[in-house]
């Protein structure tokens, strides 16, 4: 686990993998933006769904209290090919941040350990649930109202004021 890098502060909704789509059982759950088919990727090692809710995705990253944690970091969009995956435990509600491939192997050596593949077949094949309009901005509303109700104010990272707005600046 050494090339995942713990985000220990970003405030982190427990609903946020079912909000983007993710029906598994799987403890461990990646999340990135695959430009060529301009969709979100969920990935468990198992299952893969392209075309994740990117609604509740967008309201997560953007949002003023985790953009100081993520922007850093190029989770891809529609212009830019991802380089780093979000990692979820679902179990601890930490996130990570790792390469694509790290983040992959990680999730991979998951499923063999726990015979995902058998057990999870439920996962995500053309998931209406998500296809549903309606539901999906409903679950991105439900992220941004539980870091609107966690963070009081934005919070102040060291030289919060060259780097963030160098990297705000260059997206």
């Amino acid at each position: 686990m050494s090339e995942l890098i713990p985000l220990a502060d970003l405030p982190l909704p427990p609903q946020l993998a079912e909000a983007c789509g993710y029906l598994g059982i799987g403890r461990w759950v990646l999340f990135y933006w695959r430009r060529a088919a301009g969709e979100l990727v969920c990935y468990d090692g198992a299952s893969e769904l392209i075309g994740a809710n990117w609604w509740a995705w967008r309201t997560f990253e953007d949002h003023p209290a985790t953009m100081p944690w993520l922007c850093v970091y190029n989770f891809g969009d529609t212009r830019h090919e991802a380089t780093h995956a979000l990692l979820l435990d679902r179990v601890s509600n930490q996130a990570f941040v790792s390469s694509i491939p790290a983040a992959r192997a990680h999730v991979e050596g998951q499923a063999r350990k726990h015979n995902l593949h058998a057990r999870s077949q439920r996962m995500l094949r053309g998931i209406d649930m998500i296809q549903r309009r309606g539901q999906a901005m409903d679950a991105a509303g439900e992220i941004g109202e539980w870091l609107d109700s966690r963070v009081k104010f934005l919070p102040v990272l060291p030289q919060d004021s060259e780097w963030l707005v160098e990297a705000r600046e260059s997206t």
